[in-house]
């Protein structure tokens, strides 16, 4: 059966006297004692160090390994195990690796990388051995830690082989062809002899069992068993025993671990597939083969068991069967039967229905609650335990742990009357019982471990304690707690705690929660932790002295004095439920302040708040705020002095009454000096700064009068110092800095962004002003003298002229607070130029000529005709530079370019006329008639 390695302390039995009222829980009034009927030959546990251990039947470094436990433990022990070969070192993949110390040992499987892992439960130092099949121990030290991971990589060196050989024989001569089995502790060898029977073997070191199988032979061998120690083994004879027909009969008793009989148990022999039932008294008789003989003991209440016996002769063989397992786990780890009990355990505590099994997966009873501590009141959180039963002698264990909230639950795989007994290491064993109704809370009382902690928590804008904070301490950062305390009215705090590592949560609604984490080894006071009051609405933010107001004649110590005279001690959040709150604000012949900016200043948790608005035609600014609760409200205008409330939210309004201040006059003349369209000055970009409320030049502020080229702005406001601007895109930033004391007047003349631009062309003619993303400005111009403003703004912009269509000149400039203004001057004149016949090629072969020729006119010209002294037709073929002109009239000898043809360079342009459409009077070569005269217009633009 498989052994459960848990830490188990066996320790007395802490009296309980309370029974709670959904389970029955009751302590034993005198320690129990094991009743075995007849005695169990079990061994007492020995110390618990690895989960799973068992008894160190190899003897495995048992004079060499040492351990000196510190504390219970949950450590994973892990690491890479390789193998030294002569060849290097390989890693033991996929096979058990076994770890000793003194009496115990513990085994592990090896991944595909060598990788194993194996729980250690107890912390402290020694020397740990560590051995794999065919491969020697190693010896290493080792430093166990209370909790976490800890490595350990061991190689371990190849075993010397010696030579095993002989022979497999019968009373009948040799044997071949036998399969023969040597089963040794750490591993097995498996081989065939020869059609002979001589087999040649290398074995490691140490004790292996023989079986072997052939047909017609039984698979007891004589010897046994062989022992290799060091040195060869030769001339080895394994004797087989041939079946014969003679039968035999293995008689004895099944009985129970409390030494009753088991009654209606079936033996059954798979070696001649023969069954038997037991008698009343559990005893059993079927026939047997001589050698070894195959059986199966089984019953409904019992968990199978399979037995090898060897009969040379009528033989007596007693089975005991152990009980099911009651409890229903999900992984085999949580729970088995296993061969000794908590020494408070009885031998048959629970009466259990195994003719009742629920089908898988679900459990046929739970037994279930919350795990709470009876000194300090906490539920008991991820905290690991083990629960003990009995059945009819056999015991089970259980593993089970809380949640964050301390439920439990035990799960069992039939129904009955269950008694456990539970243990974990933080507190004395304790008995459960399934008789009492479930989901009650379960008072455990610890031994040890109990500790006080303490603190206090303030606020640090007040510096005075926080009362009524929620304080929840749990086992992560997010979990439920395990217990809740609270703040007295001066912010301290006090409680008791199991000793651990807790995450303390403080939350009160309007602050801003906090969570600090402790571990807690003693008595402990948490360092003070402040709690920051929380923004109370959106729209709000926090204001200090040193922020000051947006109002003027009105400091800051007037605001605090102000606030300080409404109590505000009593100023405090209380729910977290949010809330709309409404001030109707009113002047001190209760008329309302309508469409008015207005600050409101707020008091509550020792912290003051600021937000702006303005209120609606009925007089009223509603705040939303985020939690319930008594507010200290002040509003203060440019206008009018606030009044101090202390207001509960649940009220829903409030009425302020404001107390009107003393105005001045403060008047601004704006002047635009240029007369042209769009010269206007609006005043929607007049701004009188300085002050957090937005300064307007409307009523109930101000007065204003505007003109085609002025503007007038009146202001009627507290005594103060004020920055005024006036900030529109078409005229050259403003900005005055005035102390008002006394009714003033300020004439301002303005600066305007313009362009200016004169022009002198005998032809029409367009401009385009563009910006560096789009066109801002054109138009089209006809000839002759003119000159226009265009207004811009502070910008860099790009100019062009163009003649029917041809983009003629450009240039850039750009407007600044320093040049605001610019003027583009564009002049257009004429001219004409000779081309004669020494400049002319001609190619008689295609009757075409052609001439180079250099302009020394401007260097943006316009070609407007070409008059040549002979007389074409209607189609004539004309280029400069290559491009063909278009749009050609052509009237006897003179060709007219409608669109003109813009030559946008200086130095050789060329003109090619082909000749092939040309008519002339007589027959005197072309040359004679190839004088050209070229008309042109020249271009300028001047910018400054």
């Amino acid at each position: 059966m498989q052994t459960k390695s848990i830490a188990l302390l066996l320790v007395g039995i802490l009296l309980i006297s309370s029974v709670f009222v959904f389970f029955n829980v009751d302590y034993p009034s005198q320690p129990a004692t094991l009743i075995l009927h007849p005695p169990k030959n079990v061994k007492p546990p020995p110390e618990i160090i690895f989960n799973r251990q068992t008894f160190n039947s190899p003897k495995l470094g048992q004079n060499v390994t040492t351990f000196s436990p510190t504390g219970n433990a949950t450590v994973d022990m892990v690491g890479y195990a390789y193998g030294s070969t002569s060849t290097g070192k390989t890693p033991l993949a996929d096979q058990k690796i076994y770890v000793a110390v003194m009496e115990v040992i513990v085994s592990a499987q090896t991944n595909s990388s060598g990788f194993y892992s194996i729980e250690v439960m107890k912390s402290g130092s020694g020397i740990f051995a560590f051995k794999a099949f065919q491969y020697r121990a190693t010896y290493v030290d080792v430093f166990v830690p209370s909790s976490g991971s800890y490595w350990v990589n061991v190689t371990l060196p190849q075993s010397q082989k010696y030579e095993v050989s002989g022979n497999t024989t019968s009373t009948n001569g040799t044997v071949g062809g036998v399969v023969v089995n040597m089963k040794g502790y750490y591993g097995q060898y498996s081989f065939t002899t020869a059609s002979s029977g001589f087999f040649n073997q290398y074995i490691v070191n140490g004790t292996y069992s023989l079986s072997a199988i052939k047909k017609g032979f039984s698979n007891v061998t004589v010897p046994g068993s062989i022992t290799v120690s060091g040195a060869s083994i030769k001339n080895e004879s394994i004797l087989l025993h041939p079946l014969t027909t003679a039968i035999y009969k293995i008689t004895g008793y099944v009985r129970n671990d409390l030494g009753y009989g088991i009654v209606n148990a079936t033996v059954y022999s798979s070696t001649l597939s023969a069954s038997v039932k037991t008698g009343q008294d559990g005893y059993y008789s079927i026939p047997a083969t001589y050698g070894y003989n195959k059986l199966q003991f089984s019953g409904y209440q019992y968990v199978t068991t399979g037995a090898g016996v060897t009969a040379t002769n009528n033989t007596m063989y007693n089975q005991t069967m152990e009980s099911k397992n009651p409890f229903y786990a999900t992984m085999p780890s949580q729970s088995s039967n296993i061969p000794y009990s908590p020494v408070s355990m009885g031998d048959n505590l629970s009466k259990v229905n195994y003719t009742y099994n629920l089908l898988y997966p679900q459990p046929a009873q739970i037994m279930d609650g919350y795990m709470q501590s009876n000194q300090t009141g906490q539920k008991l959180a991820d905290v690991n335990f083990t629960a003990y039963t009995s059945v009819n002698g056999t015991y089970s264990y259980y593993e089970f742990s809380t949640n964050a909230e301390g439920y439990f639950s035990v799960n069992f795989s039939y129904t009955g009357s269950y008694r456990l007994v539970i243990e974990s290491s933080r507190f004395p064993a304790f008995n459960m019982s399934s008789t009492q109704n479930q989901g009650g809370t379960f008072q455990v009382n610890a031994s040890s471990g109990i500790f006080s902690v303490n603190g206090s928590v303030g606020n640090p804008l007040s510096g005075n304690g926080v009362s009524g904070v929620s304080i929840g301490i749990g086992v992560s950062s997010g979990s439920s707690p395990v217990i809740n305390l609270s703040s007295n009215s001066t912010g301290n705090f006090s409680g008791k705690l199991l000793g651990g590592t807790y995450y303390v949560h403080f939350s009160k609604p309007g602050y801003l929660n906090r969570t600090v984490e402790i571990n807690l080894t003693g008595n402990t006071t948490i360092p003070k932790v402040n709690l920051t009051p929380a923004d109370i609405g959106p729209g709000f933010g926090y204001w200090s002295t040193s922020d000051g107001t947006g109002l003027p004649g009105i400091s800051s110590a007037n605001v605090t004095s102000a606030i300080n005279a409404s109590s505000p001690s009593q100023a405090a959040s209380y729910s977290d439920a949010p809330v709309n709150f409404t001030l109707h604000i009113v002047n001190s012949t209760g008329n309302v302040l309508s469409n008015v900016p207005v600050e409101v200043f707020a008091q509550a948790n020792g912290a003051y708040f600021l937000t702006k608005g303005t209120t609606d035609a009925s007089g009223n600014i509603t705040v939303h705020l985020l939690f319930s609760g008594k507010y200290v409200f002040l509003p203060e205008m440019i206008q009018f002095r606030g009044q101090s409330r202390l207001i509960n939210t649940t009220n829903g309004s409030a009425t302020f009454n404001m107390t009107n201040l003393t105005l001045i006059q403060m008047k601004f003349n704006l002047t635009n000096p240029l007369n042209y369209n769009g010269d206007g000055v609006p005043l929607a970009y007049m701004k009188v700064g300085n002050y957090a409320l937005p300064i307007y030049p409307r009523s109930p502020y101000s007065s204003n009068t505007t003109g085609q080229n002025y503007s007038v702005a009146t202001f009627y406001l507290p005594a103060g110092k004020y920055n005024v601007s006036y900030i529109d895109r078409s005229y050259v930033p403003e900005y005055w800095n005035i102390t008002l004391q006394s009714s003033i007047e300020n004439t301002t003349i303005l600066k305007p962004y313009v362009l200016e631009i004169t022009w002198e062309s005998p032809v029409g003619w367009k401009y385009v002003i563009s910006n560096t993303t789009s066109q801002v400005n054109s138009s089209s111009l006809s000839g002759g003298t003119g000159k226009t403003i265009i207004p811009l703004y502070s910008a860099y912009f790009s100019f062009a002229a163009y003649i029917s269509n041809q983009n003629v000149n450009k240039s850039s400039f750009s407007l600044n607070s320093t040049v605001y203004n610019w003027t583009e001057s564009f002049k257009v004149s004429g001219g004409s130029i000779e081309l004669n016949t020494t400049k002319w090629t001609y190619n008689s072969g295609s009757e075409n000529f052609y001439a180079n020729y250099s302009w020394n006119q401007a260097s943006k010209v316009l070609v407007t005709n070409i008059t040549e002294n002979a007389t074409t037709t209607s189609t004539v073929n004309v280029s400069i530079d290559g491009t063909p002109i278009t749009n050609l009239q052509v009237s006897g000898s003179t060709i007219n370019i409608t669109n003109y043809f813009a030559i946008q360079k200086t130095g050789n342009s060329t003109l090619y006329i082909d000749f092939s459409h040309y008519t002339f009077s007589d027959d005197k070569t072309i040359s004679q008639y190839a004088n050209v005269w070229v008309g042109y217009y020249s271009t300028e633009l001047k910018g400054a």
